[in-house]
């Protein structure tokens, strides 16, 4: 390349990297691509993504973590390591709200790390290739701190700098991070923490294989016990959270919610109320103590989009025999999870309490499509204890990001179900009640509570003389979300079931949310006629 080449990319890098600190939005990295296959350097792809990543936070950019990176695309049904093409990587930064992808590719010779980094700007669909950067693999962390000075535009970090363990330490954390299964994430994460021992990252990172091979003994280890006096950082809140979510795991409740006590006036964390309501559902609670509701409640209210607080809170409120109060808070729960079959089961054994007949069954009928749990359950089994859940006390996603991907999650399913809704309408038009009853249904699976949709299958099931049927859909319509007109279907399909004091009910209640509302007029003389009360 010319001389003047180089000045070109290297002045259009800086006027990109000058106007990078001004932007709201944060930055994706994602793992580079190797140059040419080497099971040897396999590890570097992951690995420059997570120091360029540290080293652009260092430097005071607003970058995208790991964890949500992996969730988004996880959410986006995405590898998490293959490459993507540009077209899906913006689609991915769109999901996390970041305006910047960092990308590229890495290669290793004769013990020199290359790094050759490229920048999509999202909003432009502009791609910039920065100058390569490269350095010994001894020194690999300077190559991620040139590119974090030249990404930010900063020369010097703004932030405290992380401890930064041995190249080594980092080689293993990241294979352990990427390493296929949980014995060899342990081994390679506990071989950092030996080489490593202040590595926090590695520590966190083993401490979550642990926990999720159920070794909880040895999370508790790793977390530093409850005194922590042998492992540095462990006295921080964030460790001694972990160590009371690990003593809940092994049952030392007490221990557990002296620790959580401790940190609870002090911390904002919705999982330290979730701990403290477990702890207080599995251990028993007094009034002096606190019930369990009154914990879950806190956790609800600092993190009021999390389906399993809510689905916490109306478990707790079952299991206390306010079925009320249950039904509010795990009709709550499924509205943010339609997918959780164990909240439609609790949710079923409330309403079935509150005497809500028709809307219990439909939840039941939610609940066995959903879970293998419930297929052959019936709600007069009774609700089993233990179906409590555990909230995670590591903050991986920002509580943003979680409402983004819960709300892209929840438009794919309302698409997907008007799709269905609206096939299912044609075929209503067309009269094909048998196909409008399927394909209601097949939405409903996904939008338990579309008003709409349950008053389309009202009519199909009642055009088919599935009477009581209809009435149920209608009632359910009704309960999700009342109407003047709803409550006119239901009074006609009543009054065809020869309950005409039903049916005058229903008329009455129309023209109270409508008044003087004709068809609601005219049903309630037929009622009145056909023997309903004056």
């Amino acid at each position: 390349m010319t001389r003047c080449g180089v000045r070109v990319i290297a002045c259009a890098a800086l006027a990109w990297a000058v106007a990078w600190p001004a932007a709201a939005q944060p930055v994706l990295v994602v793992p580079f691509e190797l140059e040419r296959f080497d099971a040897r350097v396999g590890w570097l792809g992951e690995g420059v993504a997570i120091g360029v990543t540290s080293a652009l936070q260092a430097h005071g950019v607003d970058v995208v973590s790991r964890d949500e990176r992996l969730a988004a695309l996880e959410r986006l049904q995405l590898p998490p390591a293959a490459p993507l093409t540009r077209a899906t990587l913006v689609k991915v930064a769109e999901l996390v709200g970041a305006a910047r992808v960092v990308l590229g590719q890495v290669a290793e010779r004769d013990g020199t790390v290359t790094v050759q980094a490229r920048v999509i700007d999202v909003e432009a669909a502009s791609l910039l290739d920065l100058p390569p950067s490269s350095a010994p693999a001894t020194t690999l962390f300077t190559v991620f701190d040139r590119l974090g000075a030249t990404l930010s535009g900063r020369a010097t970090s703004t932030a405290p700098s992380p401890v930064v363990p041995s190249v080594p330490a980092f080689e293993s954390y990241v294979r352990g991070l990427i390493a296929p299964t949980t014995d060899a994430q342990a081994r390679l994460l506990a071989q950092a923490l030996k080489m490593a021992p202040a590595y926090d990252a590695a520590r966190e990172a083993l401490w979550d294989v642990q926990t999720t091979q159920g070794a909880h003994a040895q999370a508790l280890a790793t977390a530093g016990g409850v005194i922590g006096a042998a492992v540095p950082g462990a006295t921080r809140p964030a460790w001694r959270l972990r160590a009371a979510s690990s003593l809940v795991h092994l049952g030392r409740h007490d221990e557990a919610f002296t620790l959580l006590s401790a940190l609870a006036p002090s911390s904002r964390e919705a999982s330290v109320p979730a701990l403290l309501g477990v702890v207080q559902l599995r251990r028993g609670s007094t009034p002096q103590s606190g019930r369990a509701t009154y914990y879950f409640n806190q956790a609800v209210e600092r993190d009021a989009g999390a389906a399993d607080a809510c689905f916490n809170l109306g478990y707790a409120y079952w299991l206390d025999k306010d079925a009320l109060a249950a039904a509010y808070w795990l009709r709550e729960a499924v509205r943010r999870d339609p997918t959780d079959g164990d909240a439609h089961f609790v949710l079923a054994a409330a309403l079935a309490a509150s005497g809500a007949g028709p809307e219990s069954e439909r939840e039941h009928e939610l609940a066995r499509r959903l879970s293998d749990r419930w297929e052959r359950a019936t709600v007069g089994d009774g609700v089993p204890r233990g179906l409590e859940r555990l909230p995670d006390p590591a903050q991986r996603v920002s509580p943003g990001l979680e409402m983004a991907l819960s709300a892209g999650a929840q438009r794919d399913q309302r698409a997907l179900a008007t799709f269905h809704v609206d096939t299912a309408r044609r075929a209503f038009e067309a009269g094909r009640d048998q196909e409008t009853i399927r394909e209601v249904q097949r939405a409903l699976y996904l939008a338990p509570y579309d008003a709409d949709a349950l008053r389309l299958l009202g009519r199909a099931q009642a055009r088919s003389g599935l009477l009581q049927d209809a009435a149920d859909a209608f009632k359910i319509a009704i309960w999700s979300a009342e109407s003047a007109d709803a409550q006119v279907e239901l009074g006609e399909v009543l009054l065809r079931l020869h309950d005409p004091g039903a049916a005058l009910k229903a008329a009455e209640r129309a023209l109270l949310l409508q008044p003087g509302l004709a068809a609601a007029v005219e049903l309630a003389a037929r009622a009145r006629a056909a023997g309903g009360a004056v």
